[in-house]
């Protein structure tokens, strides 16, 4: 009978954790979604502490290598979010990364790679050059040519729609920002401006974010080889920037399982 008893017990005690899961307000699921965003693109020190008391740090619900998910949904939930939420967090739609102040265009011509050489954004061994650009720069400028000739050319995906159209877009090659990431993700695509094309589709141009130099600790199989990284990662969100061209409301969303991984 006492372990009857016991047993009952805890199964009423999940169900009531599972109920009050379910109850959360529509604020703090805002608030949740805010904080992951924030950890993605500014890093954990940077989270403000209304959205840290939202957030689940555990494994599974922290964004794994790809921020693609993340920076997705909030995009897509942006206009639903709490205008007095907006004002006291200054969010904004689109946060074009401002740490770079050099740019190399890929040997092949797609890919405009935007980095520097300071501060805690400076790419990997940016002293060590070849023509006055840091090798590293040249080896991911090359590294996502490869990708380009295998999606395009050979499997024979649509190119992502052009940004070159307005100024942050700056020209019709495609943008890749060399950040610090802070080692929580390997990268991420972030979608740009939208456009519904001729059968209805939502298409979205956009930019690749992907890390500086892959020497955090959670890095730590990359360290001594980071365009291996750089290898999986460019192959990964590049597939994403094609996915949004074709249709940016077919992505991946953490906030919602049910509709996970609908590529």
């Amino acid at each position: 009978m006492k372990t009857t008893t016991v047993a009952l017990f805890i199964l009423l005690t999940l169900s009531l954790n599972a109920i009050s899961a379910e109850e959360k307000s529509e604020l703090e699921k805002q608030l949740e979604l805010i904080g992951y965003y924030q950890l993605i693109v500014h890093g954990r020190d940077n989270v403000s502490s209304e959205a840290l008391s939202q957030m689940d740090f555990s494994e599974e619900m922290l964004p794994l290598k790809c921020g693609t998910p993340t920076v997705g949904a909030f995009a897509m939930a942006f206009d639903q979010f709490d205008k007095e939420l907006i004002s006291r967090h200054s969010l904004t739609l689109l946060d074009r990364p401002t740490e770079t102040d050099e740019t190399y265009d890929s040997p092949g011509g797609f890919f405009k790679i935007h980095f520097t050489r300071v501060g805690s954004h400076a790419v990997y061994q940016s002293n060590i050059t070849t023509g006055g650009v840091p090798n590293y720069v040249i080896g991911v400028a090359r590294v996502f040519d490869s990708v380009y000739v295998h999606i395009i050319n050979t499997l024979g995906y649509p190119l992502p729609p052009s940004d070159g159209g307005y100024a942050q877009g700056v020209d019709s090659l495609y943008d890749v920002y060399l950040t610090n990431l802070g080692g929580t993700v390997f990268g991420l695509t972030y979608p740009d401006s939208t456009q519904f094309d001729s059968i209805g589709s939502l298409r979205a141009t956009s930019f690749i974010e992907i890390d500086n130099d892959y020497q955090e600790s959670s890095f730590s199989t990359y360290n001594s080889r980071p365009l291996d990284a750089v290898r999986v990662t460019a192959a990964h969100e590049y597939f994403h920037a094609v996915h949004f061209g074709i249709d940016f409301t077919e992505m991946e969303d953490w906030n919602n399982p049910p509709f996970q991984r609908r590529y």
